[in-house]
């Protein structure tokens, strides 16, 4: 009884001594093992399986410059999402039980890692943090800043993952620590468009890297990055150390693709590689690879300036690709063809648009593709907006009688139209009779225009009936089946027939209908400028038009020519529009004899008071802390005038101010301000100036809602 009495105290120091809390060697040893071999092993095996499927299973666009880590998709991840909540999970188990534990540091590392594939950047920063701040063990502590630094690259925060890396520079990195930060340097590098310096890296980092498909992938990308950037023989180099490590076979497959455009690049033999090309087309096992080699013909063809055939290639990958980057590489394609090299804006458009389509929003050149389509979309509108008010205002100078002739010619002519479409769908004669048409660009592709879709869908269906999918179906129909399919087809034909007999008469029928002539005339009139009044909003749409015509021109596509020649129509069409003076400053830095301006001259005489006219005058201003303390002292004194009623004085000091502190914070508080001096007086013409001024020069400042509600105040009492 004695004895086991004496259990019981010795029991309860083992327990107290194996406490995650107690730091003694038994406790320490106890939790270690549990630690290891427990929560620790099986989020491990967890992780290295969610980062194995991941790599095995990922989507990657070869004909694009590959990133450096394998995209995190999210929606992707969650095949594997109950694999990583057991990560984080087991791995939090080694916080709560083994806090004591030499493997607790890890453990975090782990949770970190896995909520970056969650894409919960907030939480898995704090983790490392923690790591880096509280950790006891030095190759976690690396580990974690170097995921920290990726997690600010993943969040577009490169000026503090350059920080972290500073950081990370002065620590003497061991075993993977060193290969992980090279590795997150060069995608820093290439997320900063240090395309050249990402590729010096990864040549140093692949030194490091076994035998794998992930350094076949990582050759693959510095082969890419020497291509685009002009070094043939380097990128000939790398192309064919991706065979020598084990690729898989899509990997291998466009790596031979990019060797063969490599190789023409040094030895100016683009000739052999289409040929080259051509026989890859023929070999049945890249049947599901085809628009990767029209990709590249189209390449090879754009680089010899053959940009008709190159777009014909890049339209055949379109048709060949079967997934949507592929489609949005080559939409890309030809979009920049008609955008850089025939300047066809309004096709380029289409094309962007239709990149966009089928471009993830995650991709890096999303949001420089979307901004370079609403510049088309925009130009194109613009263009519209001159011609149709232009077609418009001749129609309103035209005498009543010619008017309405022109109005039931117009019209008839539409209805014509309208029979020849119904036509078109009424002929199933010819099913070939409809061929795709690249240059039409009023429509956008074939595969992707709904209408088409369903009348290609419809025509299969009556020619073959409902098919499941399977090679050579035509020998699987069985005499029963041809027939129905035959009634079937005779049903529909005669449907679709007795349809379009309804509307092709409907449509003649119209075309006599006085009733409904009558009705659209009136419809048609309602839209043509005949008053002055109308005339006059008329004209105001055609030259804010031409003025954000010729900006679009300046700014955006840099072609100087066209936006002299759109600025100068502005101004001989409308001398007194509200934006000459920034179309005059335009003309002006955009003169090739700056010593005899006409413009600056127009520009200073005509709107001396404006900010476009300082800017001529002042030129360059170096703002320093100074003069901001001395604009905002002026700007004191200068209310003190304005609420003291002497106004004069401070319509007075305030163009002084603003030619004096321009480019300062305060300068559009300063300007705002004359307004309101302005506003006292009695020259409502100098106010509605310099609220038209204030508009066009200052689009950025916080007081613009203000000023643009006086001027729609203006606008309403004329």
């Amino acid at each position: 009884m004695r004895k086991k009495l004496l259990l019981v105290p010795l029991l309860c120091l083992f327990m107290v001594s194996c406490s995650q809390f107690s730091n003694s060697i038994t406790s320490k040893s106890w939790h270690n093992v549990n630690a290891k071999y427990n929560a620790l092993w099986i989020a491990k095996v967890n992780y290295e399986f969610v980062t194995d499927t991941l790599f095995l299973v990922r989507e990657e666009n070869y004909a694009k410059v590959l990133p450096v880590f394998v995209q995190n998709d999210t929606l992707k991840n969650k095949i594997v999402s109950k694999e990583i909540e057991e990560v984080i999970q087991k791995a939090s188990r080694v916080a709560e039980r083994h806090s004591n534990s030499k493997y607790l540091d890890e453990a975090y590392n782990l949770i970190g890692n896995a909520r970056i594939l969650k894409g919960d950047f907030l939480n898995a920063a704090e983790v490392f943090k923690y790591v880096n701040s509280n950790g006891k063990n030095t190759f976690q502590k690396h580990a974690a800043l170097i995921s920290l630094m990726r997690v600010y690259i993943e969040q577009d925060d490169l000026e503090t993952a350059n920080e972290v890396s500073n950081v990370i520079k002065a620590l003497k990195l061991k075993g993977e620590n060193v290969t992980n930060y090279y590795l997150t340097k060069a995608y820093y590098h290439q997320k900063n468009n240090e395309e050249l310096l990402t590729a010096a890296i990864l040549d140093e980092t692949l030194k490091l890297f076994r035998k794998s498909e992930q350094k076949a992938r990582l050759y693959y990308l510095a082969g890419q990055i020497y291509d685009k950037n002009g070094r043939s023989d380097l990128a000939t180099q790398r192309y064919l150390s991706v065979e020598k490590n084990k690729p898989n076979y899509d990997l291998s497959f466009n790596a031979q693709v990019n060797l063969l455009a490599s190789q023409a690049s040094s030895n100016g033999g683009r000739g052999n590689a289409i040929s080259a090309y051509a026989k890859m087309l023929e070999d049945r096992k890249n049947k599901d690879l085809r628009d990767k080699i029209y990709f590249k013909m189209g390449t090879l063809e754009a680089e010899k300036k053959n940009y008709e055939k190159a777009s014909s290639y890049f339209a055949r990958s379109v048709i060949e690709s079967k997934n949507n980057e592929s489609k949005a590489s080559a939409y890309f394609a030809i979009a920049e063809i008609n955008y850089t090299n025939l300047a066809n804006y309004e096709k380029a458009a289409l094309y962007y648009d239709s990149t966009l389509i089928n471009m993830k929003p995650t991709d890096l050149n999303y949001k420089p593709v979307a901004a370079k389509a609403n510049s088309l979309n925009s130009f194109i509108r613009y263009k519209k907006a001159i011609a149709l008010e232009d077609s418009l205002q001749k129609l309103g100078q035209m005498n009543p009688l010619a008017l309405d002739k022109k109005l039931e010619e117009i019209i008839l002519n539409r209805e014509k139209e309208r029979s020849k479409m119904i036509e078109m769908v009424n002929n199933k004669a010819n099913p070939n009779s409809i061929s795709l048409n690249l240059n039409n660009l009023q429509n956008r592709w074939e595969l992707y225009d709904p209408v088409k879709i369903s009348r290609g869908k419809s025509a299969f269906v009556q020619k073959w009936g409902s098919r499941p999918l399977a090679d050579n179906w035509r020998r699987r129909e069985q005499q029963a089946g041809s027939l129905s399919i035959k009634l079937e087809r005779l049903t529909e034909e005669q449907i679709q027939a007795e349809e379009a007999k309804k509307l092709l008469a409907n449509s003649q029928k119209s075309t006599i209908d006085n009733e409904k002539l009558t009705a659209e005339k009136a419809l048609l009139l309602a839209t043509i400028p005949i008053e002055s009044y109308q005339i006059e909003a008329s004209k105001m749409k055609q030259q804010e038009a031409l003025f954000q015509l010729g900006k679009l021109y300046k700014l955006q596509f840099n072609e100087i020519e066209n936006a002299r020649l759109t600025f100068q129509e502005l101004l001989i069409k409308f001398p007194d529009s509200p934006n000459a003076p920034e179309a005059l400053y335009y003309l002006a830095i955009m003169a090739e004899n700056q010593n005899s301006n006409p413009f600056k001259s127009a520009l200073l005489t005509k709107f001396p008071e404006s900010t476009f006219a300082r800017r001529l005058e002042r030129g360059a201003i170096e703002v320093t802390t100074g003069m901001e303390s001395a604009a905002k002292t002026f700007y004191e004194n200068l209310y003190e005038l304005y609420s003291t009623g002497q106004y004069e004085q401070a319509l007075a000091n305030a163009d002084v101010g603003l030619n004096k502190f321009q480019g300062t914070a305060i300068e559009d508080r300063i300007a705002f301000l004359k307004i309101y001096i302005l506003a006292k007086g009695s020259d409502l013409l100098a106010y509605q100036k310099a609220v038209n001024d204030f508009v066009s020069a200052f689009s950025g400042s916080k007081l613009l809602p203000k000023v643009k509600a006086l001027q729609e105040s203006i606008a309403s009492t004329k």
